[in-house]
């Protein structure tokens, strides 16, 4: 028999951002490491975890990191 677990908010939450935020970046950080090579992945870490840097970034210059080199 298992013992009960209940779980009032889930990692999601905002009641836990501050418990959620790092497993979210881990989460990203490992698809990003999944879909691009080296540098590109480098870059878009570097942009992606960088607020101020990301919030004064054009959207189109962003998504245009997201495009995997050939």
């Amino acid at each position: 028999m298992l013992d009960e677990i209940v779980v009032e908010y889930p990692i999601g939450h905002k009641r836990r951002r501050e418990e959620g935020i790092p497993k979210l970046i881990e989460k990203f950080k490992i698809n990003v490491a999944r879909i691009f090579e080296g540098a590109q992945q480098e870059q878009i870490l570097k942009i992606g975890l960088d607020y101020d840097a990301l919030a004064s970034m054009k959207v189109n210059e962003f998504v245009d990191l997201m495009v995997k080199a050939s």
